[in-house]
């Protein structure tokens, strides 16, 4: 099953834009992006919870709120910026799980927008998703999408499309040293919202 993945979705695109206002507001999101790749998965032991403006999917609740877990002294920008990046992205696996969990599998996922802009973010979408991560050359996504819907039947169709993966770039997962950081993460999540449903109750 194939997924386009738009802009890493616009609350959890808005957790960076709200980091990189709050926090570096001298560097342009290129530069804060920059360092992200020489931090190991798991932010060594940082993690971030996006939900600085509620949630919606899987956990539709207006009143939960975001955070930083686990800092320290040791931890700088860059830890910081890849525990922001890691924690949209291990909760945007939770809708995907979801998808899985229905018994469809999802092997293939597009990413467009913001979330395909930055090679580091890609391989990190790949890993965590467990999923081959397609990056478009063109960003004309909805031209290229409709010209991919030509049926499939018809050899015009068939030959449009083998056209059409010339455009792609592909990253592949690496879930080795992901594993740990998505069980911390799933933890972390968990917790949060139940404090989150008895604060409510």
């Amino acid at each position: 099953m194939l997924i386009i993945l738009w802009a890493l979705r616009s609350r959890y695109g808005y957790s960076l834009t709200w980091f990189k206002d709050t926090f570096a507001p001298e560097h342009s999101f290129d530069a804060l992006l920059e360092g992200v790749d020489s931090i190991e998965p798991g932010s060594r032991g940082l993690l971030f919870t996006p939900y600085i403006v509620g949630e919606r999917t899987p956990h539709p609740d207006a009143t939960i709120r975001g955070s930083f877990i686990g800092m320290d002294a040791g931890h700088k920008l860059a830890h910081f910026t890849r525990a922001v990046l890691e924690g949209i992205t291990f909760s945007l696996k939770e809708s995907i799980d979801i998808l899985r969990g229905t018994g469809k599998a999802v092997n293939e996922i597009i990413s467009i927008g913001g979330g395909a802009r930055n090679e580091a973010w890609l391989q990190m979408q790949a890993d965590i998703f467990n999923a081959d991560i397609i990056k478009l050359e063109s960003e004309q996504g909805p031209a290229l999408g409709a010209a991919m819907l030509v049926p499939l039947t018809e050899a015009a169709g068939l030959n449009r499309c083998k056209r059409a993966r010339n455009l792609f770039s592909v990253k592949q997962p690496d879930t080795r040293q992901t594993r740990n950081v998505w069980f911390n993460m799933k933890a972390c999540m968990s917790c949060i919202v139940k404090s989150t449903c008895t604060r409510g109750s």
